[in-house]
């Protein structure tokens, strides 16, 4: 490695951990979860009350790997930042194995600093350190074809988005475009394991959630997505969040758009398949 590499990663990782220590918290929605996480450990099962079966954490992969945590040191707080600060190193170890360069490495860790959408959950005690990590982990199996065989480039990216689907629901729309690709494009080189794979964990803890909760999905998407509020006011709140980041986040309004642009126009199809995924969360 040459001296500017380790100059970039160096500077790189100094920069990102003093950000990320700076801003580390951990929100009121945690302690929602952290009180679920104390009916477990006290031996009542992971629900709210002693008496009352209810899913109220959003996240079941964050939630047991806490509760794992919670086992050896039962301190929910420290616990929440130990576990964001290694899905963090893990997010940036990917980087480097995704991008070309430690230029390019830094380059990618300055828009992260210096994005507020992103580095005001970097902790939280919520499970954005993992989605985000997760994600990586999909991107750099997905797109590193040409150092990784194909079978187990598929093998490896169906497992990452099936831990993915397990840690929200929801983000099955950033891989959604990229799944379908890459089971696409290796038909005919086996996706039965690939496929057991990524459903077998969404699979799994829905059937477990049906049995111990009665219901498939989590209280709190059936208290969000019941909502009362009509649509066009909903639609109205998320343009006004869209309007306000673009005063208070600018690094991440500029860059997302500009993402989608190069990506979608470009002619690899891998790039597409990536952006499009991008796009839908979005929308």
């Amino acid at each position: 490695m040459s001296t500017v590499s380790r100059f970039c990663y160096g500077i790189g990782l100094l920069l990102y951990a003093a950000v990320f220590f700076k801003n580390a918290w951990v929100s009121d929605d945690a302690y929602i979860m952290f009180r679920s996480l104390e009916q477990l450990l006290d031996g009542h099962g992971p629900r709210w009350n002693p008496h009352e079966r209810v899913e109220v954490f959003t996240c079941p992969l964050w939630y047991w790997l806490l509760a794992a945590m919670g086992s050896i040191w039962r301190n929910h707080y420290y616990n929440c930042l130990l576990l964001s600060a290694l899905c963090n190193g893990l997010l940036l170890w990917n980087l480097g194995k995704l991008l070309a360069n430690a230029r390019l490495w830094l380059l990618a860790i300055l828009a992260l600093v210096f994005s507020q959408a992103y580095f005001d959950f970097t902790t939280s005690g919520l499970e954005n350190p993992l989605a985000f990590c997760l994600l990586t982990f999909v991107a750099r199996f997905y797109l590193n074809r040409e150092q990784i065989p194909a079978d187990r480039a598929l093998l490896y990216t169906s497992i990452a988005a099936g831990l993915l689907l397990v840690t929200r629901h929801d983000l099955l729309l950033f891989v959604l475009p990229l799944l379908l690709h890459t089971f696409w494009r290796n038909r005919n080189e086996g996706i039965a394991l690939p496929l057991i794979a990524l459903l077998t964990p969404v699979t799994l803890w829905t059937l477990f959630s049906l049995i111990y909760y009665g219901f498939p999905f989590p209280n709190t998407a059936y208290a969000k997505l019941g909502s009362v509020i009509p649509r066009e006011q909903l639609l109205e709140r998320g343009a006004i969040y869209f309007r306000t980041s673009l005063w208070r986040d600018f690094i991440s309004v500029a860059i997302l758009p500009a993402g989608l642009l190069i990506g979608l126009c470009s002619r690899n199809v891998v790039l597409r398949m990536l952006t499009a995924g991008v796009a839908l969360h979005l929308a």
